[in-house]
């Protein structure tokens, strides 16, 4: 993963930008202390096209979208403040995208066939894992991580 950067001009929002290492497939994570203040800092720097229709009950989201100068760009969006377990949100989120960068590239998985599915998602849940915990050491007064 790249170093972790605070947006400018967003409400404490951290950037991490990894790499999937068996596609060398980019990916955005965005975390907030809410998933809108995720989102806007998503914004700041992604543009005014994006645009992931955040409602008062998203807890997070994945989205595989179309962005004019970086191509297809794949973005998860996190809350520290919801209410439920975190990690088990990330290993949700995790895996919507793994099924859009397998998909992009032609994978086609089945019960016989998700070998690589698994690789991915494993590789994305350990790059969530990582900002989420940095997240919470760079804001540490102030987020708290729920565990079970």
């Amino acid at each position: 993963m790249k170093n972790p950067y605070t947006v400018k001009g967003s409400n404490k929002v951290r950037a991490y930008e990894p790499v999937l290492p068996l596609y060398n497939a980019p990916y955005f994570i965005y975390i907030g202390n809410t998933v809108r203040d995720a989102a806007d800092g998503a914004q700041l720097e992604l543009g005014k096209r994006f645009d992931p229709k955040i409602t008062p009950n998203t807890g997070a989201k994945a989205i595989s979208m179309e962005h004019p100068e970086k191509g297809v760009s794949y973005v998860i969006l996190l809350g520290i403040d919801i209410q439920l377990d975190i990690f088990t949100v990330a290993a949700h989120e995790a895996l919507h995208l793994s099924w859009w960068m397998l998909d992009d590239r032609g994978v086609e998985l089945s019960p016989e066939n998700h070998e690589a599915q698994a690789y991915v998602l494993q590789d994305i849940f350990g790059e969530l894992k990582n900002a989420i915990e940095e997240y919470n050491k760079f804001y540490k007064p102030v987020i708290k991580i729920k565990k079970k």
